[in-house]
């Protein structure tokens, strides 16, 4: 659904997800599709509150 969507999304910078989404293979999907990395909560996450 990423890569569907990558062109909308290209400005985006960090995914912030559940422990449903911290797969290997989920992580690899964001950072090549979207050039940004994926976090599964704020405080991993920069720029997020």
């Amino acid at each position: 659904m990423i890569a569907l969507h990558a062109m909308h999304l290209r400005q985006v910078q960090n995914v912030l997800v559940d422990g449903g989404y911290s797969g290997v293979n989920f992580q690899l999907d964001v950072a090549s599709n979207l050039n940004a990395m994926s976090c599964i909560d704020s405080k991993s996450c920069p720029n997020v509150g």
